[in-house]
């Protein structure tokens, strides 16, 4: 397996040996951008671009190119990733079982010789399936022979990048679809005389909003998943709320914090209301197995005189108990 691109000016689609090359590359490049059991860097991208891999005449391009934009995967905060992708995955099946209710597991004195009560280990359960995604691109071989690499490395990045996109829409859209029954109203201000015109009047409530959203989910989950207090909680909320979110997290005037809670913030731009946002614990509300990951396949379309890659992978995800996430109002 090689480690970086070939120099694009010599990249060969013609023969068995530079088609290998140019594959297992690419294939080296997926796999770092997309794995989604590990922590994305951006120094990941290194290995694919690096200014000795194009000729000179590529360099202004270059720079630009190198400014990859991480993917969104602020919802693994919220979903516990389950790797099936080795072996027979899950049982050799086409989905997998997760449990949706607590096992009642507790500990209790016990008296000298006095058995240990045993518990079912799971509650009542839910099958996941897995779901195929999948996608393609085609070129026209010009773009070599005209030496366009940058707009070659644009079409392959276009495969992950929406790889990505897809995952990112499919499990925010999960997040957002939650019943309204455990919403969360805007709350009243702290102290509650503060008046309207008072800067700290929007962050207090703000603040109050958190709070009330993670108490529901403590008294919801009823120390199931072992959520308590001391737990860490996750803010899903859309980029254009991120001023609020700071402040209702942040000391006001007086030096007064308004939550003390344990809290992430993922900020997205796959949420549809701008003006909504959702608490969870963290990786205890939903569930995501992986069955297969972004898996690329090249072909030649002789009669078009381009190439084309087509890219699929398998994934399942649900919510374990959507009375773990609180849709939280900002007015």
């Amino acid at each position: 397996m090689i480690d970086k691109i070939l120099d694009w000016s010599k990249a060969d689609w013609n023969t068995p040996e530079g088609t290998k090359q140019i594959v297992d590359a690419l294939h080296h490049f997926y796999r770092l951008q997309t794995d989604l059991t590990g922590e994305w860097s951006k120094s990941k991208i290194d290995h694919f671009t690096v200014r000795g891999d194009f000729p000179a005449e590529a360099y202004p391009w270059l720079e630009q190119l190198r400014k990859t934009v991480p993917p969104d995967i602020g919802w693994s905060k919220v979903f516990k990733i389950l790797d099936f992708r080795s072996g027979d995955g899950a049982g050799g099946e086409s989905g997998f079982d997760i449990a949706c209710a607590g096992s009642g597991v507790y500990f209790e004195e016990l008296k000298p010789g006095e058995r240990i009560k045993l518990k079912q280990a799971q509650g009542t359960s839910m099958r996941v399936p897995f779901v195929m995604y999948g996608g393609g691109i085609s070129w026209d071989r010009t773009l070599l022979q005209d030496g366009r690499w940058w707009d070659m490395d644009d079409n392959f990045r276009e495969i992950s990048n929406a790889y990505n996109l897809c995952i990112a829409q499919a499990l925010y859209g999960m997040i957002e679809s939650v019943g309204t029954d455990n919403n969360t109203s805007w709350q009243s201000p702290t102290p509650g005389g503060l008046s309207s015109s008072d800067y700290n009047y929007v962050a207090s409530r703000d603040a109050n909003t958190i709070d009330e959203a993670i108490f529901k989910i403590i008294d919801n989950a009823n120390n199931w998943g072992g959520i308590n207090v001391a737990s860490t909680f996750v803010i899903v909320a859309p980029h254009r709320l991120r001023k609020r979110i700071e402040r209702a997290l942040s000391p006001d005037t007086y030096g007064f914090k308004g939550t003390d809670f344990d809290i992430q913030v993922v900020l997205t731009s796959h949420l549809t209301d701008a003006t909504k946002y959702f608490v969870a614990p963290y990786q205890v509300a939903g569930r995501v197995g992986i069955r297969k990951d972004l898996e690329v396949e090249f072909g030649t379309d002789v009669l078009a005189y381009a190439d084309y890659a087509t890219g699929r992978c398998r994934i399942g995800g649900a919510i374990v108990n959507d009375k773990l996430i609180t849709r939280c109002s900002t007015s």
